[in-house]
């Protein structure tokens, strides 16, 4: 059972508000571009409320075979907001954009997407070589990147890289997902639970540990039930695989 900070209604009416708008921003994209004076910020909250909204599906107990559609949903928006402006670039070095990205990518791993999503995914995220957890994490599906020799963010995420190399992998995650929500401060969604009538929660799941346990095969017997582990994606991935 997935545990949640509110109840499934909170989040259907959630998901509803969310879709109303991806609806209305899509709208003026078509129709009125022309009158924003930044629209690439225009996509990009299509993309923004498009991952919020899968997010939320999940959080709501979506079933899992249903979020793959969702998925190509928010690849698609991502793809048009990093296309739409060629000086658009994702930056690393911003903990908020790489955090992102790592999830990205592991909805990608957990739901299994097809090599050409996963390639065009990596193409719109570039920073190719830039971080050693990363391309860990990415070199379980797609080979011949350049390797990365350093982990840009040492104090978040030196466990979860250190559970790719091998000894200790349990431990090492165990003790990541315990640090995990304590040291994402600075994104924007932390203690979003705290605001007015939910303040835009739509979630709290680390899902590159879930990605990193099913991708480098880590038994996670002893950390399953932390509560930012997004267990139940984790056994759907590992189902899929043995099946």
């Amino acid at each position: 059972m997935r545990e949640i900070l509110f109840d499934k209604e909170y989040f259907l009416d959630r998901i509803k508000s969310l879709t109303e708008y991806i609806a209305e921003d899509e709208n003026d994209s078509i129709n009125e571009l022309q009158s924003y004076e930044k629209p690439e910020m225009l996509f990009f909250s299509i993309f923004k409320y498009h991952y919020q909204r899968f997010i939320s599906l999940y959080s709501s107990g979506e079933k899992i075979s249903g979020l793959k559609v969702k998925l190509e949903n928010v690849y698609d928006a991502y793809s048009n907001y990093i296309n739409f402006n060629a000086s658009i670039k994702t930056d690393f070095y911003e903990l908020e954009e790489y955090e992102l990205c790592l999830w990205l990518v592991s909805w990608g791993i957990l739901l299994k997407v097809n090599d050409q999503q996963f390639k065009r995914l990596l193409d719109c995220i570039g920073n190719e070589g830039e971080d050693e957890l990363f391309e860990a994490l990415v070199a379980t599906r797609i080979k011949g990147r350049k390797t990365a020799k350093k982990l840009i963010y040492l104090k978040e995420y030196h466990l979860l890289l250190d559970a790719t190399k091998g000894a200790h992998n349990g431990i090492n995650i165990q003790q990541f997902l315990l640090s995990w929500y304590g040291n994402m401060k600075d994104c924007y969604w932390y203690d979003n639970h705290k605001g007015k009538d939910g303040g835009g929660f739509f979630g709290y799941w680390c899902w590159e540990a879930a990605a990193v346990a099913v991708a480098f095969n880590i038994d996670d017997t002893r950390f399953r039930d932390i509560k930012y582990y997004p267990k139940d994606m984790a056994d759907f991935a590992r189902a899929k695989a043995n099946g």
